[in-house]
């Protein structure tokens, strides 16, 4: 079997998607009975620097993927030359290649939800044509993956979909198994041996306020946190208000913010923190979770939809919204 893999982002990807197709594609290759991988995605994206030791792999360019109608000739005459039996894109976007089954998958549940676009239009409309494009992917897909179960009930019940055209399978999580381990230069410049711990691209939706409101609760005044955040263009309004706030609570100096950390450190710090905190309202398969688990972190957790999906026993959990119950929670997690 032949399989097209078509990145059809607009020219960047999270963190989460490259750890997802650095997976995938060894997984892969033995299984297709002596055929063959092709793996497109814009030609400012390095994917093939990514891996070693595919021996039935392609790699091509194909244009970043744009709302407006057009044809990507040069990927077309590609596809003519590979033959695809299945064409896969692994996020919501709808690619047509005739007679060839197309399977999408769906991996962000923020436009299908409440809008927490911090009353920006610009980002409004991107919202709204990301929901376009996904119910056009996932109305026209012979089949679609989904991360979670609460996805796949999504689907079912607003989208009217068929249960049997809709599977779940949950992306997985890495070992620390054999990882040098590392403590981050800027927290060990802090001397902070007890912090708490947050990751993920900052985003209305992650509810980061819920912990900034428990920092400030008696019991909590001493309480340090790292954020491990990256932030898109689009959100650095969001990000300004939010640092801004931190600011004038007091805050500044109690929060560590990080980015661009290896693997090494990234484990490390689920490790050796009091415990991983996951404020986020809306998600597909938080790959986080899955790392926080794997990396033997305690777990703080939001108590909505899929989060518990993911962690059931080994979280514990506060109502979203409730600095009060995070607060709580966080006293009880540093208090083993």
């Amino acid at each position: 079997m032949n399989i097209a893999i078509l990145n059809l982002t607009g020219g960047g990807i999270s963190g989460g998607y490259k750890k997802y197709l650095v997976r995938l594609l060894p997984l892969l290759e033995p299984r297709l009975d002596g055929g063959r991988i092709l793996c497109a995605a814009p030609a400012n994206i390095p994917i093939k620097d990514w891996f070693g030791g595919l021996a039935r792999t392609e790699f091509t360019a194909c244009k970043p993927f744009s709302p407006l109608p057009g044809r990507d000739t040069a990927l077309l005459e590609k596809l003519k030359d590979f033959s695809p039996d299945l064409v896969f894109v692994p996020l919501e976007r709808y690619f047509r290649y005739p007679g060839v089954p197309f399977v999408s998958m769906l991996v962000n549940m923020a436009p299908m939800l409440k809008n927490y676009a911090d009353g920006s239009v610009a980002e409004k409309a991107r919202q709204l044509v990301q929901l376009y494009h996904a119910r056009r992917s996932a109305r026209k897909a012979t089949h679609i993956i989904v991360t979670s179960k609460f996805v796949r009930s999504f689907l079912v019940s607003s989208w009217g979909l068929p249960e049997e055209k809709i599977s779940v399978i949950y992306p997985g999580a890495d070992s620390a198994e054999g990882l040098a381990l590392v403590k981050p230069t800027a927290l060990a410049e802090k001397g902070w041996n007890k912090f708490f711990w947050t990751i993920g691209s900052l985003e209305k939706y992650r509810g980061l306020e819920d912990i900034l409101a428990a920092l400030q609760l008696p019991g909590a005044q001493d309480h340090k946190l790292v954020i491990c955040a990256s932030v898109r263009r689009q959100m650095a309004a969001y990000a300004g208000k939010l640092k801004a706030g931190i600011a004038a609570k007091g805050l500044a100096d109690r929060i560590l913010w990080v980015s661009g950390l290896s693997e090494g450190e990234l484990a490390w710090c689920y490790k050796n923190a009091a415990a991983y905190i996951m404020t986020s309202r809306i998600e597909a398969g938080p790959n986080t979770a899955l790392e926080a688990m794997s990396f033997g972190a305690v777990s703080i957790a939001a108590q909505n939809p899929p989060l518990p999906e993911f962690f059931a026993e080994t979280a514990l959990y506060y109502p979203p919204g409730d600095g009060k119950a995070l607060a709580a929670r966080m006293a009880e997690a540093e208090a083993w």
